[in-house]
């Protein structure tokens, strides 16, 4: 009801009162925003799988703070009114941001990589042996039916 109205608009004002004159740059604002939020989704999701969460989700999260800066900064061109001190003040302020989050991820992803390697190593190292375990007891369990089934039988 209130996207129909809002589209619609009230009734007795000359336009027709309708809010979006341009329904299509809308549309396409809110189709960009779908593909944008689908793609950051996935690839949230493939670095989540890849390192872990300690890493991933304070990069992800500057990053966004950085990107919505940014963004706001060129749409509302803030960046026009900015003094060489102030622009100053801005970049060294985004490089400690940046910093801040490299110095705290080196030890979280060099832990998930040593961890994962080990756990590689060690699953590596187990695979034949394991093979061998389950193929003896396969052997066993099937040697014991028909032995079973020959005692029966007899």
């Amino acid at each position: 009801i209130l996207v129909a109205a809002t589209y619609t608009g009230n009734e007795g004002e000359e336009d027709g009162g309708q809010i979006f004159e341009h329904t299509w740059f809308t549309q396409a604002i809110f189709v960009g925003w779908l593909v944008t939020i689908t793609f950051w989704l996935r690839q949230m999701n493939s670095a989540l799988i890849k390192f872990d969460g300690l890493f991933v989700i304070p990069v992800l999260q500057v990053m966004w703070t950085f990107s919505s800066i940014i963004s706001g900064g060129v749409f509302f061109k803030e960046f026009q009114a900015l003094e060489t001190s102030q622009t100053t003040g801005f970049a060294i302020g985004m490089c400690i941001v940046f910093s801040g989050v490299y110095l705290l991820s080196p030890s979280v992803v060099t832990e998930t990589i040593e961890r994962r390697s080990t756990f590689d190593a060690e699953l590596l190292e187990l695979t034949p042996k394991l093979v061998r375990s389950v193929s003896r007891e396969v052997t066993r369990s099937r040697s014991k039916s028909a032995g079973d089934i020959s005692m029966r039988d007899l």
